[in-house]
């Protein structure tokens, strides 16, 4: 899940109303069997689902009611709530890079620099924008320049403020830090009002499908976990 907050760069609530659809992504990491991540994002106007490759059965939900994490227990989907998402995986064991794909590539993002418009436009799967130059510091203080292409599309637009303080709470409570760069660089293209369509070869849209949908995608496959909940389970897990 690192890398969903250098993704998350353009991907900012523009408040359009009844925006509905799926957006497909392609990452630069490789699965265990060496094929590209896929992250998919399904939105409407109130709500997001975001999961990768749909093998993981690990998934964020977005909800008027809160953040969840949904993730796969010998067979069993269980859903804990962002803020407890962590420590209720470490009591039942389950390592949480399970739960979504871990990449490394955004997290390099030390230090932003500048996003400069480079006066360019580039279409990515039918979808307008315009080319950027990201500058940034990596950890060993490195200065690296890549290229993005943002756009004002509404509908790119409208699912992205969710998926930022969702992957920030889901990253959180996972224990995996996020680096002040990459906050900061997230928090300029949310400033400007834009949405992500490539950055450099890190993650690309490869298709944006305006269709809504189906409500049950949204549904929590279970109640939420509670303390007393976890705690039994994993001392069953334990006695097995």
């Amino acid at each position: 899940m690192k890398h969903y907050l250098l993704a998350a760069l353009g991907l900012a609530l523009c408040g359009l109303a009844q925006a509905a659809g799926t957006a497909h992504y392609r990452l630069q990491e490789s699965d265990s069997s060496g094929r590209p991540v896929q992250l998919r994002l399904e939105y409407t106007d109130t709500m997001l689902r975001m999961q990768t490759d749909p093998q993981q059965r690990g998934y964020g939900l977005v909800r008027a009611d809160g953040t969840y994490g949904v993730f796969d227990l010998n067979g069993r989907q269980m859903v804990a709530d962002a803020a407890q998402l962590g420590q209720w995986l470490r009591l039942l064991s389950v390592d949480p890079g399970k739960f979504l794909q871990v990449g490394s590539g955004p997290a390099a993002v030390a230090e932003f620099v500048s996003l400069d418009d480079l006066g360019r436009r580039e279409s990515v799967a039918g979808v307008d924008g315009r080319v950027y130059r990201l500058t940034y510091l990596n950890p060993q203080g490195e200065e690296r320049r890549v290229e993005a292409v943002l756009t004002q599309d509404a509908e790119v637009v409208s699912y992205t403020r969710r998926f930022i303080e969702a992957a920030r709470r889901l990253q959180q409570s996972l224990g995996q830090p996020v680096p002040a760069g990459t906050v900061a660089l997230a928090d300029e293209v949310l400033a400007r009002g834009l949405g992500m369509l490539r950055v450099d070869n890190l993650m690309t849209l490869s298709r944006l499908d305006r269709t809504a949908p189906q409500t049950s995608r949204f549904e929590l496959p279970a109640q939420p976990m509670q303390l007393p909940d976890v705690l039994g389970l994993a001392e069953r897990l334990r006695k097995q």
